[in-house]
């Protein structure tokens, strides 16, 4: 990973990290609806999450867990604020792309169709991807990421903006999109109204359209308050390990829980049932933070992400084999 970045010649007694972790953490794709009369209440909070995070993201140590990002508004138009770039050693352009995110507006009314706009930037973030996955200097992170998330970011009310995207979006190439989030920040009394007169989908609609879908992808709905925490706690979402799919942890369960299903012969014990587990990282390490004073040894540090000899550098340790004994 950026063992190599490090200062000084690295050890010839250890190789680069395995490479099942943190090898596939997707692209991010963030689409921000900036559209007033919600961004007065909700662009400060936002902002200040979003700054927040990256200066993180961009001060994490060990292996790189946003690879990329991309960001676009919705106001009167979509725009893209940023195209996809590297986010580590990246932080200064990154916080200049948040600035400018500051300074769109927050008063007005704006009657674009906003079913549209969504369906544009999330339709160019995907053909941007597509431009950079082609002309990239590394073709193995075209291999390794080869779909991208996209999270959007909204105070209009949430099932009405994902009917719209899954009308919008269903018959269009969703082959690179591995997933569309679309987070309501909540404000004070306008959950389910729209301040400026547009239509939501009646609910007869709505059956028709989840019906008549064939997206093939993922689209998930998440509220959250409009605190920066909130707000944040989203955004480190994306840190965390999303390669998975694979056997981390295999839970033996005794006999006596399987029931009357099987009845062992005599002289025969039965065997325990296998349960196969994949784990989800929850939490980060303080000790992947910059300036962390000494945790102890059990503490996770960039040493973890090393692996003595050669013939390591491409296997996967074994699942973890967890008993229960009552």
């Amino acid at each position: 990973m950026d063992a190599r970045n490090r200062s000084g010649p690295p050890s010839s007694s250890f190789q680069v990290c395995r490479p099942s972790l943190f090898s596939r953490q997707p692209p991010r794709v963030l689409i921000v609806d900036a559209s007033p009369p919600w961004w007065s209440e909700t662009g400060t909070t936002l902002c200040e999450a979003l700054d927040n995070f990256l200066t993180l993201a961009c001060s994490l140590d060990g292996p790189c867990r946003l690879p990329l990002l991309s960001l676009y508004a919705l106001s009167r138009q979509h725009e893209c604020l940023l195209p996809f770039v590297q986010v580590r050693g990246n932080l200064a352009r990154l916080r200049s792309c948040v600035e400018e995110l500051r300074s769109i507006p927050g008063e007005g009314c704006v009657r674009a169709p906003r079913g549209e706009l969504l369906k544009q930037a999330v339709l160019d973030s995907l053909q941007q991807f597509k431009q950079y996955t082609r002309h990239t200097t590394t073709p193995n992170q075209a291999n390794n990421n080869g779909s991208v998330e996209v999270t959007v970011v909204t105070s209009q009310p949430g099932r009405g903006v994902v009917r719209q995207l899954e009308a919008g979006l269903k018959d269009t190439d969703l082959v690179s999109l591995r997933r569309l989030l679309v987070v309501h920040v909540s404000t004070a009394g306008r959950e389910e109204t729209d301040c400026c007169g547009q239509d939501t989908p009646s609910p007869e609609t709505a059956e028709e359209t989840e019906a008549s879908l064939m997206l093939g992808t993922e689209i998930d709905l998440q509220h959250v308050e409009n605190s920066v925490i909130a707000m944040e706690m989203v955004l480190k979402a994306w840190l965390h390990d999303q390669g998975g799919k694979k056997e981390q942890l295999h839970l033996l369960l005794p006999p006596g829980l399987q029931g009357e299903i099987t009845t062992p012969s005599h002289g025969q014990r039965a065997s325990p049932v296998c349960v196969k587990c994949d784990m989800q990282e929850r939490l980060l390490s303080p000790a992947l933070l910059p300036l962390t004073p000494d945790l102890g040894v059990k503490t996770e540090s960039t040493k973890d992400f090393l692996v003595s000899g050669k013939g390591l550098a491409n296997q996967s340790p074994p699942p973890q084999r967890l008993r229960v004994i009552k």
